[in-house]
């Protein structure tokens, strides 16, 4: 809450993953002893169909999920496959290789996936060397264990990669690793991925779109690092944002949208979530550079959720992270506002098309209504600048952000694309108002897990990873006017980030 205590002459104002593993290096680096990777091994997986793939694709809707991989089953664990070799005295080690011929990423699902203490898992494509970046080395520990015993992984980069498992003596028993997918990335998920592809245009977003970085970004420099791309089942992908509680506790609380279909508890332990997956530099809108690949990284990422609550009338899921947030990766919860009304413009935040994150703003409106324009209440339409950016497949799920920066509801569809003119540059978003309520129970409704406690609060703030609320102070203006002893005092006081709940005098 925020107050105001002013006195005649003084005022004074009041405001109302485990985390992830390290990157570590591949055995072999350090022990000259063991095999070479050209003799583990290798398991080469059946041919894809791209031309396939992409026909389908163009019979996908608009407001689908986009798919980027395929996945391709598998039978692979540490009795059937690889090579087992001593490390040292106290420590085996096991590794395989994998290939899928011409794929631009794979990553892999695990369907039983447990290591003991001491343990540790990378995977790395097959080409990495001592010299090669340390970061396409995806690594983890038995603080990636989870109550699913399964586990699904970020993208490799390339067609071949190594999975290595090195495991103390005493506890190679209690290892279990049963590989049962491998995902196939055929469109290029990645600066990296499309490059080695030479498919310059292929997952990319429109030109029209504006990278986070730029000027159009600077009001919303805490907001951008709430929201993430991510990925489900290793094959399709979306968008969503942390978001606060009542509690400001940092719960992991992930919002995006019912349509992208995290909705079970297999699929949503599927996820991967990539955080500040952005351009470093601003593109000129409508430049050729803005529709070309970016330089954002895919290396900030984790795995595994749990869902709290799904609707589909209002288009919402609500999902909690399975680890806790890695202070390096310096996160933030956005706020929210589940008043009903509408508002004098609105942002949204988003990852078009597999590509890295972009704004968009409109300085028009918002109006309530059904979804597409049809009757109803469960939407706000939100109308983009002419010159400005737009939303596409893939930004489904994303936040639009009020003028004061509180999530107002997530991406269910709409018409809006760099070509779009009128009433068609626009999209449709399921209200936080509707998904408060939802369908009237804990698992279909924001209310319980938003508001755990029962505040009844209409908005709160966001929280930095620091801990610290990020509600701007309002500004005390108060004048008084003196007419023999009767004293008149004008209250100017405004607040740019919310409304003064309450002043009190002195």
């Amino acid at each position: 809450m925020k107050r105001l205590t002013a006195s005649l002459a003084l005022l004074a104002l009041s405001i109302g993953s485990a985390l992830a593993a390290p990157t570590l290096r591949p055995a072999a680096f350090d022990n000259a002893r063991l095999s070479r990777i050209d003799r583990i091994a290798l398991r080469s997986m059946p041919a894809v169909d791209v031309a396939k793939l992409r026909a389908e694709d163009l019979k996908r809707g608009r407001n689908e999920a986009p798919r980027f991989a395929t996945s391709l089953p598998v039978d692979m664990n540490t009795l059937n496959s690889g090579t087992w070799e001593d490390l040292d005295a106290d420590h085996a080690v096991w590794r395989t290789r994998i290939e899928s011929k011409n794929a631009l990423t794979l990553n892999f699902h695990f369907d039983q996936f447990k290591l003991p203490a001491g343990a540790r898992m990378l995977i790395y494509p097959a080409d990495q060397t001592p010299g090669s970046n340390a970061s396409r080395v995806r690594s983890f520990t038995a603080a990636d264990n989870n109550a699913f015993n399964e586990l699904w992984t970020p993208v490799v980069i390339g067609d071949e990669a190594v999975i290595e498992v090195v495991v103390p003596r005493a506890k190679v028993g209690e290892l279990k690793l049963h590989l049962a997918g491998v995902q196939h990335d055929y469109k290029g998920l990645g600066r990296l991925a499309r490059e080695a592809a030479l498919e310059q245009a292929t997952g990319v977003s429109g030109s029209c779109n504006i990278d986070v970085v730029c000027p159009e970004g600077n009001a919303h420099r805490d907001v951008i690092r709430s929201v993430a791309a991510y990925s489900k089942q290793g094959t399709m992908w979306c968008t969503g944002s942390l978001v606060n509680n009542t509690a400001n506790d940092k719960k992991m609380y992930f919002l995006t949208a019912n349509h992208c279909g995290m909705t079970t508890a297999a699929i949503a332990a599927s996820m991967v979530v990539y955080w500040n997956y952005q351009n470093s530099t601003c593109r000129a809108p409508g430049s050729s550079s803005s529709g070309a690949n970016g330089d954002g990284s895919l290396s900030q990422s984790q795995t595994g959720a749990v869902v709290r609550a799904t609707n589909a009338a209002s288009d919402f899921t609500l999902l909690e992270l399975n680890t806790a947030a890695n202070p390096a990766h310096n996160l933030f919860w956005a706020g929210w506002d589940r008043r009903d009304q509408n508002f004098s413009g609105a942002t949204a935040i988003h990852h078009p098309n597999v590509a890295e994150k972009r704004i968009s703003h409109s300085t028009t409106a918002t109006q309530i209504s059904g979804y597409n324009g049809a009757s109803g209440s469960t939407h706000l339409h939100v109308f983009w600048q002419a010159n400005g950016g737009v939303t596409e497949p893939g930004s489904s799920g994303s936040p639009v952000y009020s003028p004061e920066k509180r999530v107002l509801g997530q991406l269910h569809g709409g018409p809006s694309s760099c070509s779009a003119t009128g009433a068609d540059r626009s999209d449709y978003y399921g209200r936080i108002f509707t998904s408060w309520t939802g369908g009237g129970s804990a698992a279909t409704r924001l209310s319980n897990w938003l508001d755990p406690s029962g505040t009844g609060a209409q908005f709160i703030d966001g929280i930095d990873s620091s801990g610290t609320p990020t509600n701007t102070p309002p500004v005390a203006n108060f004048s008084s006017t003196a007419s023999g002893l009767t004293v008149s005092f004008t209250d100017s006081s405004t607040d740019s980030d919310g409304s003064i709940a309450s002043r009190s005098w002195n």
